[in-house]
């Protein structure tokens, strides 16, 4: 197994030895084996079995810290969340569906926390509205998913400052217990 490692892995007599498992962020247990055999009698064969527990549902925390909260020049330019969770379906909107997208558009990446070289695909989820997705295969019930947003925020040529807040649950709803805001503030004109 890839995920556990032993202390030991050949000797003589009684012996004591220590699993080590890796970090796991998936929302299942998982479970794996090896067979300790003796060396005097090759056909005595114990089975031993390694349960890991799983990572707690609704994983969602920002992935570096003040992770949650960015601000942006007067000029606008494209900002950046990261997020982990281990959820199936994620939705990210604005309050009230209240989207500004003459200001603001943003797109979305998924890759596995493990292997930044694995991308997973996210489609629309049919059963909620505008926003939700489901991402292809669930690779959050075995492990996390790291999921970047980048989002271009265009100029600010007012002499106020301007502020949205987006939602970003994991989950099949919104739900203020499992809810992520990002706050974005935009600096007015000559700050």
């Amino acid at each position: 197994m890839s995920w556990f490692t032993t202390s030991v892995t050949s000797g003589t007599g009684n012996r004591t030895f220590t699993v080590f498992t890796s970090y796991y962020l998936g929302r299942l247990k998982r479970a794996g084996y090896f067979n300790v055999t003796s060396k005097a009698n090759p056909n005595k064969t114990v089975k031993v079995t390694v349960n890991q527990n799983q990572y707690p549902e609704l994983l969602l925390q920002p992935y570096y810290e003040g992770g949650d909260s960015l601000t942006v020049s007067s000029g606008g330019g494209w900002i950046q969340f990261k997020i982990i969770t281990n959820k199936r379906i994620i939705g990210l909107y604005a309050p009230d569906g209240y989207w500004t997208m003459e200001q603001v558009d943003e797109s979305m990446t998924f890759q596995d926390v493990n292997d930044l070289n694995k991308y997973y695909v996210a489609v629309e989820n049919e059963l909620n509205y505008d926003g939700f997705y489901d991402i292809e295969g669930d690779p959050g019930a075995s492990g996390g998913v790291l999921i970047t947003i980048n989002m271009y925020v265009s100029r600010n040529p007012t002499s106020t400052r301007r502020y949205w807040t987006y939602y970003l649950d994991a989950g099949d709803e919104h739900s203020d217990d499992s809810s992520l805001m990002l706050d974005i503030t935009q600096l007015a004109q000559g700050e």
